[in-house]
């Protein structure tokens, strides 16, 4: 009757677009852990909206200012390592970022590479298979990118 309890959390993602003549590119960062590539992603930040924290985790992550979707393009699951030893489900809601400027200095280009690639070559990068599944619906979709209601948020 008594079972595992499993966990699951919530956070949010960004996802930083250009477009230009061939199409889309989109910033995949890597992961600090393990460098994996990955989407901009954390926690919803206090007395923001999730939108406006996928654009700071966007700004801190991959230096990426822009315009700020106001709905989710999709979102993924995976496991999350915690610090404790344990890995947590996390679902991230992922919010497109019309990127207008990316600054020469942000606060973690130390500690990821970046790369700007078509959504067919970050299909092809990342490792997590629902993140993979989001980028193939967004390359057969592309009007979930493009045609989302945009904000400024600076």
């Amino acid at each position: 009757m008594f079972g595992w309890f499993r966990k699951s959390v919530s956070q949010v993602g960004a996802l930083p677009f250009v477009v230009v003549e061939d199409g889309i590119l989109i910033a995949l960062i890597t992961s600090r852990r393990r460098g994996r590539w990955i989407l901009p992603k954390g926690w919803p930040i206090k007395d923001l909206s999730l939108p406006a924290s996928a654009a700071q985790e966007a700004l801190e992550e991959a230096g990426c200012l822009g315009q700020i979707a106001m709905a989710p393009c999709g979102s993924f699951k995976y496991q999350k390592a915690t610090a404790k030893g344990y890995d947590v489900e996390s679902k991230v809601e992922v919010y497109p970022l019309k990127v207008s400027y990316q600054c020469l200095d942000w606060r973690e280009r130390r500690e990821r590479d970046l790369e700007w690639v078509s959504l067919e070559q970050a299909a092809s990068l990342v490792d997590e298979m629902e993140l993979r599944r989001l980028l193939q619906y967004l390359i057969r979709n592309p009007e979930r990118i493009l045609n989302a209601s945009y904000q400024s948020l600076r």
